[in-house]
């Protein structure tokens, strides 16, 4: 932030969508509500087999909160396919992908230890995917430009987010 405000730049919140395979702002309401379906499908997919299915069925021989834990380390994993994505691309060198494999696999865990609490507290995959929906909406239009370009530092971005998991946390234990 001292950097951009001597270049005589401030920090700007954007809400734009990003083609994730190009990396390019695509700009019209179209591609927006294209991505607002994909996550809507994505989540839906997702939750059905992490919490759906895999909570479920690791519950048959683990606690619920082993299930949980297990569901979501899997869940993190799953998420490791966009560095190695962007490497093989050459959009990424191996230390950028191996930076964005660990933020990428904490906090899918992160989110999927949210999502499956919620999931084993209410009995019922709704609150999961409305939550996912909405921090993939979230990551995919949210944007921050520094100096650096766009989206160069999100440490502000995963700090919040990683926060709301916690908050979601708490909320779904005093609700549920």
């Amino acid at each position: 932030a001292a950097e951009a405000r001597a270049a005589g730049k401030q920090p700007t919140l954007l809400v734009l969508a990003i083609d994730s395979m190009t990396d390019l702002a695509k700009p019209g309401l179209g591609f927006v509500l294209w991505l607002l379906f994909a996550n809507i499908v994505n989540a839906w997919m997702e939750d059905g087999l992490f919490r759906g299915i895999m909570v479920t069925h690791f519950r048959v021989r683990l606690l619920p909160w082993q299930a949980n834990v297990l569901q979501a380390v899997i869940f993190g994993l799953w998420h490791v396919f966009w560095p190695i994505r962007h490497l093989m691309a050459g959009r990424m060198d191996a230390g950028a992908a191996l930076s964005l494999a660990l933020t990428s696999v904490i906090g899918a865990t992160m989110s999927g230890l949210a999502w499956g609490y919620l999931f084993l507290k209410t009995d019922n995959l709704w609150g999961a995917w409305v939550g996912h929906v909405i921090n993939n909406s979230v990551l995919n239009l949210v944007h921050i430009q520094t100096v650096g370009g766009l989206d160069a530092d999100t440490m502000v971005r995963n700090i919040v987010m990683l926060v709301g998991f916690a908050a979601l946390l708490l909320w779904t234990k005093l609700w549920a």
